[in-house]
């Protein structure tokens, strides 16, 4: 692995993955894990540029940590889905590829650079953000917190996932894209952590389906 993007196979496809690291990454102290996930239609390296989450990455020295935003792949005739990351169908654990790719990942860089475990974190936006949620459920024993901006769960809670501290954040009322209405998808994912007993915080910027630039600051401090 190396500094920008790297390739690999995972579950038979070809995946892509951009690393961003920090000057210590060499060093013997154990650092944190940031997986950054682009919405639908999106680029990793859009993804990075329109959270700022490198300026964040660049800026903190007391706490450095490891930056990793993931790209979607194509099907197997060659197209790409409507859906980017594979977080709406009922496909699980080891048959549900974008959990292997995350599984894959953490794996691969823990293997080379000296990471915490205990601190592995995730954020994205929109279809971004629901690949976010799904990984936080789904991977729950993996992930310590997570903070996603305008998405959701289309699934029913698993009774046995870890309890793990999200912020959720969303654009208000007029927080809609790709048909789908946010507002009631993070007010939606609100009651299943409260039901499930889960610490989280809440942000509505009330600016519509966007990324506050500002918000990144507030996530990693989160």
């Amino acid at each position: 692995l190396k500094a920008g993007a790297n390739s690999f196979k995972s579950a038979e496809f070809d995946r892509t993955f951009v690393l961003n690291l920090p000057a210590s990454a060499t060093g013997t102290a154990k650092l944190p894990l940031v997986f950054v996930y682009h919405g639908n239609g999106g680029s990793a390296g859009g993804m990075l540029t329109a959270t700022g989450w490198p300026i964040i990455q660049n800026g903190e020295t007391k706490d450095p940590f490891i930056l990793i935003a993931p790209e979607t792949t194509a099907d197997v005739n060659g197209t790409k889905p409507v859906l980017d990351w594979r977080y709406g169908e009922k496909v699980f654990d080891v048959d549900n590829r974008e959990l292997v790719f995350f599984d894959d990942i953490v794996k691969c860089v823990s293997a080379q650079y000296s990471v915490d475990p205990t601190r592995v974190y995730v954020t994205g936006m929109s279809g971004g953000a629901m690949m976010t949620t799904f990984l936080t459920v789904n991977r729950s024993k993996v992930i310590a917190a997570a903070a996603p901006l305008s998405g959701g769960y289309l699934h029913t809670w698993p009774k046995d996932a870890t309890k793990v501290p999200m912020l959720v954040t969303w654009g208000g009322a007029n927080d809609a894209a790709f048909s789908q209405n946010f507002d009631l998808l993070a007010k939606s994912l609100m009651k299943s952590l409260t039901d499930a007993g889960t610490f989280f915080a809440m942000c509505n910027h009330n600016t519509g389906h966007k990324i506050p630039f500002t918000l990144v600051p507030h996530q990693w401090n989160f």
